[in-house]
């Protein structure tokens, strides 16, 4: 049996970019957080001290976001690491940090960087 927490589509205002405007004015980003964790323990004692608390996740990834980055590879790394290295007991997961207003000369719903592991 496989269990996961997730976090779809946080939305969050940061800097990242390669332009100079991006990183002065900023953009609007999502971030889509999926962890393999096995919460059977959590789930049977109804304790939050034996979950993923996924509040304290989305702190991590508040965090994250704060640094502005060049790329978003390099976001999507930060991301991962964070938060491998607070719950090291992840077994894998999925991680897709969104640019949603990308400045391209095409109309897109975003562009984005995930990882897979």
């Amino acid at each position: 049996m496989r269990t996961y927490i997730e976090i779809d589509r946080m939305q969050l205002h940061a800097r990242h970019g390669v332009l100079p405007q991006e990183t002065r004015v900023g953009n609007l980003f999502e971030v889509t957080l999926r962890v393999c964790f096995d919460f059977t323990e959590a789930g049977s004692t109804d304790c939050i001290d034996s979950a993923l608390n996924y509040a304290e996740a989305m702190e991590i990834i508040t965090d994250a976001m704060r640094t502005p980055r060049q790329l978003l590879e390099a976001v999507v790394v930060d991301i991962r690491d964070r938060i491998t290295a607070r719950w090291p007991e992840i077994s894998g997961g999925y991680i897709k940090v969104t640019k949603l207003r990308p400045p391209v000369p095409a109309k897109v719903a975003g562009c984005s960087a995930i990882m897979e592991w």
